[in-house]
Parts: C-alpha cells; sequence; structure tokens
C-alpha cells in the first residue's frame, strides 16, 4: 500500500494553515530545549554545589542533645 495519499494530504493541510504548523514546530522545539536544559542543568548544579561546600569550608553534620554530649558520645563521634 503506498503512502502518495497520506503525504498528500499532510502537504495540503501545511499548505492551508502554516500559522499552525509553525506554532506547533515551535511548541516542539521549546519542549526539546526545555528538557535538554534540564538533563545538562543537574550536574552543574551539583558541581557548583560541591565547589561551594569545599570552599567555605562548611560543616559536614551537626551533633545536637537534649542533656549534652557525654564521654561515650564523644568517642563515638570521634570513631
Amino acid at each position: 500500500m503506498s503512502k502518495k495519499i497520506l503525504y498528500k494530504d499532510a502537504w495540503q493541510s501545511i499548505g492551508r494553515s502554516p500559522g499552525r504548523f509553525i506554532a506547533l514546530v515551535l511548541l516542539m522545539l521549546l519542549g526539546t530545549f526545555s528538557f535538554v536544559g534540564l538533563k545538562i542543568t543537574g550536574p552543574d548544579m551539583r558541581q557548583t554545589g560541591l565547589n561551594y561546600f569545599n570552599q567555605t569550608h562548611l560543616a559536614d553534620m551537626t551533633v545536637t542533645s537534649a542533656y549534652g554530649l557525654n564521654q561515650a558520645d564523644q568517642k563515638t563521634i570521634a570513631d
């Protein structure tokens, strides 16, 4: 079965409404650029965060206690 009629119909519909065709193409491009941007942004943001944490020497962990820390607690944290 030939797809000649299908192609002819597609070209005719594009010719009858070029504005709609251009709008659909632009929407597809916008969606593609959005997904590509989101895919690339993740690793860059992680690297930027790691660089910031390393440069500012932020704490890796903070320990709080309602009753204070005894010697055993301090030894556990040091290990």
